[in-house]
């Protein structure tokens, strides 16, 4: 890819980052949106196949900088949902911009490793959400009459009622302490 269709790019996608955080994204500044729209900036550059150095001289930053925003970004996504937002509504919308997805330049070796991961990501998923179901319906049994009992509170106000609910639920209460 030639420098000029690599500037085009850059600047574009520059664009959309600074209008998304409402900043310069290359401005030397280290508030935690500046830092954030940087990495998302490396990281779609790097979606696009720049290289390191490439992404370096487009931000006047040395390349092992570009390399430590990437690996802390692929860190930071874990944790930091926010991020994960920003960095895949900026690629969706730099994509719709474009009209050109990176899916449709990978090798096929790529796409089978990024099928089969998805794969392992979504059996993954599809455990917890089975472990929280469980969990979910084992508290629903446990302490499902308190639930009840407060319902009914909620939905009444004549004083006999709420006392035999208050009565049941110390019973429910004195049931878990046993336990």
């Amino acid at each position: 890819m030639n420098i000029k269709r690599k500037t085009k790019k850059f600047e574009q996608l520059k664009e959309i980052i600074n209008k998304y955080y409402g900043i310069d994204c290359v401005k030397f500044c280290r508030e935690r949106r500046y830092i954030d729209a940087r990495m998302v900036l490396y990281k779609i550059l790097r979606d696009l196949k720049f290289s390191y150095n490439d992404i370096g001289n487009f931000v006047n930053k040395n390349h092992s900088t570009i390399i430590n925003a990437v690996s802390k970004f692929e860190a930071y996504v874990d944790y930091e949902p926010n991020l994960l937002m920003a960095y895949q509504d900026i690629s969706d919308i730099y994509l719709a911009a474009t009209d050109k997805n990176p899916i449709f330049f990978m090798r096929n070796e790529e796409l089978v490793s990024h099928i089969i991961s998805l794969e392992k990501q979504n059996k993954y998923l599809h455990l917890t959400n089975t472990e929280l179901n469980f969990s979910l319906n084992k508290y629903k049994i446990k302490y499902g009459g308190i639930i009840n009992a407060l319902e009914r509170i909620s939905e009444t106000k004549r004083k006999e009622v709420i006392e035999d609910i208050e009565y049941k639920l110390k019973n429910i209460l004195n049931e878990i302490r046993i336990v």
